[in-house]
């Protein structure tokens, strides 16, 4: 006796379910590799947004130094520091051996540039960075005379990250503890 066996009796993958297991495992990698590359960009964006935190802080450091020297020299504390306001905010110059000097900002502040010292204003300096540092001064209370008594000092850092503005803040408050 014969028995006759209708259709195919192979075992294995046809095509079809070749093509589905191919365009699960495309999909599953895709996303891997996507994940990799946010992962990425968000390194190295928090890598440049530590830089501009640290360079914050720096400006209120930098300031800090300039009212310690009035101090020091029995000078007002707030002396040529309350000249900058959010109307005319200020940068730093800091060469490094001198003590550091605010100026005044002619439209916008100019970009922080690098050298062997750092980031900074310094005259040596010739390669641009990607941040710009501008220093505000807000008085929160005077004494008898009306001098200021309390300050905030500013210190912001912007840059473009993405093809968009970013910037942080740093902030330090100054008592005139001399007086």
């Amino acid at each position: 006796m014969y028995i006759i066996v209708h259709g195919n009796s192979m075992k294995g993958f046809t095509i079809i379910e070749t093509l589905i297991a191919v365009t699960i495992l495309m999909l599953v990698t895709t996303g891997v590799i996507f994940a990799l590359g946010n992962s990425l960009r968000t390194t190295v964006g928090s890598d440049v947004r530590i830089q501009a935190e640290l360079l914050a802080e720096e400006g209120t450091e930098l300031v800090r130094a300039i009212k310690d020297s009035n101090l020091l020299q029995q000078k007002l504390f707030y002396l040529t520091i309350n000249t900058c306001t959010a109307s005319v905010p200020c940068y730093v110059v800091n060469d490094g051996a001198a003590l550091p000097e605010l100026k005044p900002c002619s439209g916008t502040c100019p970009a922080l540039k690098i050298s062997a010292l750092g980031y900074g204003h310094q005259a040596a300096a010739t390669t641009a960075s990607p941040f710009t540092r501008t220093i505000t001064v807000d008085t929160l209370n005077t004494d008898s005379n009306g001098r200021p008594s309390e300050i905030r000092v500013n210190s912001t850092v912007t840059y473009q990250e993405r093809g968009s503005t970013q910037s942080v803040a740093a902030k330090a408050i100054f008592t005139n503890w001399y007086e």
